[in-house]
């Protein structure tokens, strides 16, 4: 088997803005093992410190067995908890790179590549934890691959599609899952061998290279999943089935990724969760400034005179300038609004003191604001 590669990666590396409901989105040359995604996939933001006890003790709920303190966001940063969605795409469009539908039928390595069907991987939050990514919060999104030839990384897909005979009459199927961890390329065949419905109709196996008197016999259909070997797990459905149906399943061995990828990305302030509906299709970086909401770019403070936490400042003075990154609204400026306070810079004296507001005059001139008191 050929290892997989990375074709696309959205966000773009040191994208800015990007929606904190966004879906991130892997694409893939060939089809990838699912479980090896999960493992390798990972979204960091800029601290990843699972332990909050002295000592570095980790602390456990007693009643759920969570830590819930662990550091995910939004609220905490660090290591955010993803759920997974696997789609393909057609490996031919380096322009829209357009999903399609799941093929019925993908019985090796060789039907993907000649169909050009590639995985496409929708990364999102795990909403058990989290409804969003934190906003203004720079993330680090890995997609890990194997460069020290250790068992870790993303692999090309492993287990692929089922093949029935055609002489099968019964109504039951099967299904074989996993990640195939042999060291050969390999086609399991499954053969009904005493008939009836799931729990009492039995069943036999063996690998095609050893041949069908290899074969683990004496086994009985359940709809659970059952262990086979190397990985893989077995499971039926459906009913009524029939002595001498048979199935084929190949499965190809662990190839993963040569290398590992990693891109940075910055969210927008919150004020829109997903990316505007125009364009259609994502951009290759950051969305159209034009389709943003108005209110995309953050409106702060840029320059205050006195500047925070200035000191020696004389007593005599009575007015703050503040200017923002852009004009402000006047009606958004009220004596609710801007609050000041007087108190000793000293801390509080006998524990008696309390801050005073003081009385004030606001005056607007574009994007300034002149607090007189």
């Amino acid at each position: 088997m050929a290892a997989p590669s990375v074709v696309r990666i959205y966000p773009a590396d040191n994208d800015t803005g990007i929606p904190v409901g966004q879906t991130l989105e892997v694409y893939f040359d060939r089809g990838v093992d699912e479980q090896s995604v999960k493992e390798s996939i990972v979204l960091f933001a800029s601290e990843s410190d699972t332990t909050s006890g002295p000592d570095n003790a980790i602390w456990i709920d007693e009643q759920t067995g969570d830590n819930k303190f662990f550091l995910s966001s939004p609220g905490f940063k660090g290591y955010v908890p993803l759920k997974f969605e696997f789609g393909y795409w057609d490996t031919t469009d380096l322009v829209t790179y357009a999903e399609i539908s799941a093929p019925s039928t993908l019985t090796s390595e060789a039907d993907e590549v000649a169909a050009s069907y590639g995985h496409k991987v929708k990364v999102t939050i795990d909403p058990k934890f989290a409804a969003t990514l934190a906003p203004d919060t720079l993330y680090t999104f890995y997609v890990n691959g194997d460069p020290d030839t250790t068992d870790t990384g993303v692999s090309s897909r492993t287990v692929f599609d089922l093949e029935a005979d055609g002489g099968n009459t019964g109504s039951g199927s099967v299904g074989l899952y996993g990640t195939y961890t042999g060291n050969f390329d390999e086609t399991v065949r499954v053969k009904i061998t005493k008939a009836g419905n799931i729990g009492t109709a039995e069943y036999k196996w063996w690998y095609d290279s050893a041949g069908e008197g290899s074969a683990v016999t004496n086994r009985i259909t359940n709809r659970r999943y059952r262990t086979l070997e190397n990985g893989l797990q077995i499971r039926f459905t459906g009913s009524s089935f029939v002595v001498d149906d048979l199935w084929g399943i190949n499965v190809e061995t662990v190839s993963r990724l040569a290398t590992s990828t990693s891109i940075t990305f910055t969210t927008n302030d919150g004020s829109y969760t997903e990316a505007p509906e125009s364009p259609s299709t994502p951009a290759s970086s950051s969305p159209p400034t034009t389709v943003l909401p108005s209110n995309a770019d953050a409106f702060e403070v840029q320059m205050m005179v006195p500047e925070n936490a200035s000191y020696n400042i004389n007593r005599h003075n009575r007015t703050i300038v503040i200017t923002f990154t852009g004009d402000v609204d006047p009606s958004t400026v009220t004596d609710d609004s801007v609050t000041l306070l007087r108190y000793p810079v000293e801390g509080h004296y006998d524990s008696t003191f309390q801050p005073v507001e003081l009385a004030k005059s606001l005056s607007i001139s574009g994007d300034t604001l002149t607090i007189t008191f």
